[in-house]
């Protein structure tokens, strides 16, 4: 036959051929979540010929599969899914789908045929190759991103799809029902946001940046600038993952990676498969915890021989395990080989379904990141880094069009996000949900929003204590609606008894917004309590609300009315370094039967007096990252790293009536580290230093704790205002166990409870010029209030103990006193409980 007429044969029997073959396409998806599933074996059945036809399904969760043979089903297995089959249509091309649902997680049926586990031989290559594939071994990289992040919520019910908020969107959740397929459930889409960025890391010293080229975000009961907080904060949180280091950080809590190096303590490893994975030889090993309650993993990881490399991982959290408020945690990752020696992370899916779905409505968050146009090993200078997150000036005018393009070409699910962003159009248009969604914002954040200025908080509102009476307040800030670089805030208030009007009026300024730089002015005429100082309330957000609540309702004694007239100038000098430098004219008088006296330089008694002095607070802060909201930003995961403060501040007699020379310096460090199967370990070291004579309320007075609630930063044994210094050093230990003992006791550890310990302890003296200054009464011949001076040769020192995470919000502490037990009235032992919301 010649080669012409085999050719017209040829296609003449095509057809036929096509006809004689069975094609099966479709999607493979988590019937609770509607996520795709990876790498899930997809096979025909009923074929004769004893042969396996199979395929595997792509790292979205699609498949495609042909064959010739007679076949009649086709069925699909993934560890940690039931097993499911469905029947098809032979010789024909279909679309089949698939919704899975969860099956717990059996490594039972592999059976290791010799007295060695061949997984072990293959991690312990892995152990020795990991270094050269860790990607923190690079120089630098830098990568273009394309990153989105979901909000959905999830078991909805017939009560809540019936509500009158809800019923009119009927026919929505009919749609959602017709995409969930016919084994899934349906998820509302809550809120979206699509980013597209270029990261960048440097290795020395430690560097990261993001630059936001591109980006869009739409959500539900969500304030106009809400989503963008919620982008920043979750966006830089929960979607960085290395497997090649020993241990993952998932909200501050340390999991053992399966190819960590004491793996073998904490999981069981098989060999479940080997196969090519785009042309390279990978071995499948499947791991579960020995223990459900540590902090580990179910999964599986493909490794590529003979470089024993990661090429794939799918991991999940199991809901057992010592994890609050989280039903599931799933983390997919695939590598790009860039060649031999470089694989990086080019695909990235992460899902968090909260609160177990047996308690109502759940909320999932989802990510998906797609990495591509990989560059290694040119670092950008240092000042590259001055900013964590840069974003350009129109990366929010992009239209639909744009962005659908954009989906088109980066990942396979377009059409889904677009119903999803429609799904959030229709529903966030009704009225009774943006009414629902003021009174959100107001309740969580406390403030009631107009266009221009926010007023509260509310829980400033009205009080009541026995020197002022009821206490009426009224307070706000200003909106960047009114002014994008200038901050207003204030409040008036008002007592029944005293029938004194307070206030506090502040004005900012922003020089350059992108270094924070800015000027400011404030007057201030309230009173003060003494032993708690502004500073120490504004750098602990904790003993703030507990001080406010204590202070409205009745707790309020040792008061000195003040008079504040401030300046300042602030500004991020790189990043993780700030300063602010400060001058204060502040005068002092006790009030509220508060017995206060000194002897000035006279030796006349005096109880009044005013200082003026410059201050200067620098600030070293490397791991922080600011989320910004309206003209406003926030600190956060500062004490992942090392934080260093320094503060020096100088009295300068005889300028606005001041009265005092004097020098104060104080240097603060504060660490969080991770001690792997140890838990969490915090400290502060606090040294401080005074020079001048000065009445004891200008002095260090030791921060003490009378309340209810137990707090860290401060000594929970020692009462307000018992000890006074005028040279310290201070240093506060605490460790979060975690399970690492209460794990490992039958029945306790199906409680989930955390083991804490600690120590506080303070070395200090007070020189005999501030104690001459001491009269024995005041002005009115009471007493004064005494306190005591430590000892240099004995620190004063409590230790504790307790466990945490009891009913997922409770931590029980006991607080021991043990030494300085002279006094009749001091606590040698106490028990505080502490409410604390911990993953």
């Amino acid at each position: 036959m010649t080669k012409t007429l085999y050719f017209f044969v040829s296609l003449l029997f095509f057809p036929l051929f096509l006809v004689s073959q069975t094609t099966v396409s479709g999607l493979i998806t988590d019937a609770a979540t509607n996520e795709p599933i990876p790498y899930a074996n997809v096979f025909f059945v009923g074929n004769t010929s004893g042969n396996v036809i199979g395929t595997i399904s792509d790292f979205d969760g699609n498949f495609t599969l042909k064959t010739s043979e007679k076949v009649d089903s086709i069925s699909i297995q993934v560890l940690g899914y039931k097993h499911y089959s469905k029947k098809i249509v032979p010789r024909k091309k279909q679309t089949i789908n698939f919704q899975l649902q969860a099956a717990s997680f059996n490594l039972d049926d592999v059976t290791v045929m010799s007295s060695r586990n061949p997984a072990h031989r293959i991690l312990k290559q892995v152990w020795e190759s990991k270094k050269n594939f860790n990607p923190e071994k690079y120089e630098a990289y830098q990568h273009e991103t394309y990153n989105r992040i979901e909000i959905a919520i999830d078991n909805l019910t017939e009560k809540f799809k019936e509500s009158k908020t809800m019923k009119p969107f009927s026919d929505i959740f009919d749609s959602l029902k017709v995409a969930a397929g016919e084994d899934g459930k349906e998820v509302l889409p809550f809120f979206i946001s699509e980013t597209i960025s270029d990261f960048y890391y440097r290795k020395m010293p430690s560097q990261e940046k993001e630059i936001i080229h591109a980006n869009k975000f739409k959500g539900i009961l969500m304030p106009d600038d809400g989503g963008e907080l919620i982008q920043q904060f979750l966006g830089t949180s929960y979607a960085k993952f290395n497997f090649y280091n020993n241990w993952l950080s998932i909200f501050e809590r340390n999991f053992i990676s399966p190819i960590g190096k004491s793996g073998r303590m904490f999981y069981k490893y098989s060999l479940a498969d080997s196969m090519y994975i785009n042309g390279r030889h990978c071995y499948k090993i499947t791991f579960k915890p020995k223990r459900k309650e540590d902090l580990a993993f179910n999964g599986t990881i493909w490794i590529q021989d003979s470089l024993w490399a990661l090429k794939r991982v799918r991991v999940e959290v199991d809901k057992s395990a010592n994890l609050n408020f989280v039903n599931r945690y799933k983390i997919e990752q695939d590598f790009e080989y860039l060649n031999d020696s470089i694989y990086l992370p080019s695909k990235i899916r992460v899902l968090v379904d909260f609160l177990d779905n047996k308690q109502g409505i759940g909320l999932i968050v989802k990510y998906n990141i797609a990495n591509k146009n990989f560059v290694i090993n040119q670092p950008k200078p240092l000042k590259f880094f001055d900013q964590a997150i840069e974003a350009d000036f129109d990366a929010w005018d992009y239209n639909d069009d744009f962005w659908r393009q954009e989906r088109i070409k980066r990942i396979n699910d377009s059409t889904r996000v677009k119903a999803n962003y429609a799904v959030i159009d229709s529903i966030s248009q009704s009225s009774r949900l943006q009414s629902l969604t003021r009174f959100i914002n107001f309740a969580i954040e406390g403030y009631l929003v107009t266009k221009y200025f926010e007023f509260g908080h509310y829980i400033y509102t009205l009080g009541y204590n026995e020197f002022e009476g009821f206490r009426m307040r009224l307070g706000g800030r200003s909106k960047r609606n009114l002014s994008k670089n200038l901050i207003l805030k204030g409040y008036v208030a008002y007592g029944s008894k005293d029938n004194r009007l307070k206030y506090d009026a502040q004005a900012e300024y922003f020089l350059n917004k992108k270094k924070w730089r800015k000027i400011g002015i404030r007057r201030k005429y309230d009173y003060d309590r003494v032993g708690i100082s502004d500073k120490f309330l504004s750098s602990h957000p904790y003993m703030s609300f507990v001080f406010a609540v204590s202070s409205q309702f009745g707790l309020k004694h040792d008061l000195i009315l003040s008079e504040t007239n401030s300046l300042w100038y602030e500004s991020d000098l790189h990043r993780g370094f700030s300063h602010k430098l400060m001058f204060r004219n502040k005068n002092y008088k006790p009030v509220g039967g508060f017995a206060f006296a000194f002897f000035d330089k006279n030796g006349e008694k005096r109880d009044e007096f005013t200082t003026s002095e410059v201050s200067y607070h620098f600030r070293y802060a490397p791991r922080e990252i600011f989320v910004m909201r309206d003209n406003y930003r926030a600190g956060i995961f500062a004490e992942r790293g090392f934080v260093l403060e320094f503060d020096y501040a100088y009295g300068f007699k005889n300028f606005l009536n001041s009265d005092f020379d004097y020098h104060k310096v104080g240097l603060k460090m504060t660490h969080k580290m991770k001690l792997k199967a140890l838990g969490r370990f915090r400290y502060q070291f606090t040294a401080t230093k005074i020079w001048g004579a000065l009445p004891y309320t200008l002095l260090n007075l030791v921060q003490a704790n009378e309340s209810v609630l137990s707090n860290p930063k401060s000594f929970n044994t020692m009462k307000f205002g018992e000890f006074v210094t005028d040279q310290s050093v201070e240093l506060l230990l605490l460790n979060h166990f975690d399970g690492l003992i209460l794990n490992r006791i039958p029945l306790i550890r199906r409680l989930k409870w955390r083991l804490v310990a600690g120590a506080n302890m303070i070395w200090g003296t007070l020189s005999q010029k501030q104690l001459d200054l001491l009269p024995a009464t005041d002005l009115l011949d009471r007493p004064l209030r005494s306190f005591k001076v430590l000892s240099s040769q004995e620190p004063f020192v409590e230790v504790f103990y307790g466990v945490e995470n009891i009913f997922k919000f409770l931590r029980i502490q006991v607080f021991h006193r043990l030494n300085y037990l002279n006094s009749p009235d001091i606590q040698r032992f106490s028990i505080r409980g502490t409410i604390l919301f911990t993953f």
